[in-house]
């Protein structure tokens, strides 16, 4: 089976070209000082540069807007809910209710700070392959089976899912129409549980072909290219970037 389809990965962009190691350096580092972030101008800050990297990366406008679509659609249920059940001091009353400035300035705080570290990680991440960014932490002395459990998940979660898109055309063949009855929930059952037997018996030969292998818990890199010097200068400045925006959120009087 080939292996699946990384469509942001392909590219011929600046960060395309950046040192996966680089990359997972300041994506960690950016993501940390993100997530930790109480400030809305932080905040804000950390969208403009996600945005920016979005731009350099040159990545589908399609694809791109189409995830942004669906984390924004959790977001927005914050903003129906958090102004209205916050506390605090109302900012406005409309039709009765009052929409709380602490709720919103919250809403608002989590809607910056989830686009950001979206942008950030699709920019930084999403522009390498998986097996290089398993690479990159195996560089990083992440422990060798945190790796590799990755690259194996991420791998075979795809063929799981064709697993269970067979077993379903199985099932389709044979006159199965979905339904809100007791055979429809058994025939659902039936077919999560041989997806999962299937898996499992899959993963045992994948085991065993590992072993015959003589795989020891290592994955040996016979490519991996020698970082440039502009491989160090944008991994300084994503770090620098990323500690501005911490000591900024933490130290506001002394920037």
């Amino acid at each position: 089976m080939p292996a699946p389809e990384e469509r942001f990965s392909q590219g011929d962009s600046v960060l395309h070209r950046l040192d996966p190691r680089a990359k997972m350096i300041g994506a960690v580092l950016l993501t940390l000082s993100l997530a930790l972030a109480e400030s809305l101008v932080v905040s804000l800050l950390g969208l403009l540069a996600g945005l920016l990297l979005l731009t350099l990366a040159k990545l589908p406008p399609g694809s791109l807007l189409r995830r942004l679509f669906l984390v924004n659609t959790f977001t927005f249920f914050l903003w129906v809910m958090l102004p209205l059940t916050y506390g605090g001091d109302a900012l406005f009353s409309l039709a009765g209710m009052d929409f709380s400035l602490a709720g919103i300035q919250l809403a608002s705080r989590i809607t910056l700070k989830t686009n950001a570290l979206l942008c950030v990680i699709l920019a930084l991440l999403a522009t390498s392959p998986m097996p290089d960014i398993g690479r990159a932490l195996s560089w990083w002395k992440v422990p060798e089976k945190f790796c590799w459990l990755l690259l194996f998940s991420y791998r075979y979660l795809f063929v799981i899912y064709d697993e269970y898109v067979r077993l379903r055309r199985a099932a389709t063949m044979r006159c199965f129409v979905p339904g809100t009855n007791l055979a429809t929930y058994r025939t659902f059952g039936y077919l999560i549980g041989m997806t999962l037997v299937h898996s499992y018996n899959r993963s045992r030969r994948v085991g065993q072909a590992m072993t015959l292998r003589c795989f020891q818990g290592r994955f040996h890199a016979l490519d991996w290219p020698k970082a440039t010097s502009i491989d160090m200068i944008w991994g300084i400045a994503l770090v620098c970037g990323a500690l501005y925006l911490f000591v900024l959120d933490h130290y506001p009087t002394g920037v």
